[in-house]
């Protein structure tokens, strides 16, 4: 989108100080678009408007990341309705567009906290990572980052984890695997079969729910730690 390596839109025009006039300003002064940075003329604004919108969005999309698209300053209605744009109210809208782009429309670093345009961050990660010796992708959801491999249900004998289709099959090799091994002890030194948490059935028959899944686990493993692990 918009804005060159850097991205960042300087707010009311190029700087330095203005020479006092008492004439109009010569030449047709553009409006910036809010949303990529760049400017154009009152008639051709609100064509580009929507398609900037439209492409902000998919752009969103394919990076699969949430932005918010940003608001349009509310300057931009009085100016379309009028014939000739009065200067302090153009300086006004750009400025907060500008603003606007800035802070909304491009995306931050998270090492080093400067905006680019989607583009130009792609790029600029590549040697801020380096710089800082991180690994940070401003283009993945942290929400799905959080996400880990659907969690298993604990066998309480051997405290390896299985999903409810598999665990039934595992459970049956796995007591076999038991009372092999305690079989080689002396009879004084055989410890008896753990026995199964509560609500085991249920596990099996897939009468689950996360919450119930979770206290399973928890009781699975206290078994599995206080009866199953050889004590030292």
């Amino acid at each position: 989108m918009g804005g060159g390596l850097g991205g960042s839109l300087a707010p009311g025009g190029t700087g330095g100080k203005k020479k006092p006039s008492k004439s109009p300003s010569r030449g047709p002064k553009s409006l910036t678009c809010y949303i990529c940075g760049k400017g154009f003329m009152k008639g051709s604004i609100s064509i580009h408007l929507t398609q900037c919108a439209d492409k902000f969005k998919k752009e969103s999309k394919n990076l699969g990341v949430k932005r918010k698209l940003p608001e349009e300053p509310e300057e931009l209605e009085k100016i379309l309705a009028m014939d000739s744009i009065p200067e302090d109210l153009l300086t006004e809208y750009n400025e907060k567009a500008a603003k606007a782009y800035n802070e909304v429309g491009l995306m931050k670093c998270p090492n080093c906290s400067r905006s680019f345009n989607p583009d130009s961050l792609k790029v600029h990660m590549k040697s801020c990572n380096a710089k800082y010796g991180t690994d940070a992708d401003p283009f993945t959801d942290p929400n799905k980052k959080k996400q880990s491999r659907p969690q298993g249900i604990m066998c309480y004998i051997c405290g390896k984890e299985y999903f409810s289709k598999s665990l039934e099959i595992h459970l049956k090799s796995c007591k076999e695997a038991w009372l092999r091994d305690e079989n080689l002890k002396p009879k004084n030194k055989r410890r008896p079969l753990p026995e199964p948490p509560k609500n085991f059935e249920d596990i099996l028959c897939g009468k689950i729910t996360e919450e119930n899944k979770d206290q399973y686990n928890e009781e699975a493993f206290k078994n599995y730690n206080e009866n199953a692990l050889e004590k030292c």
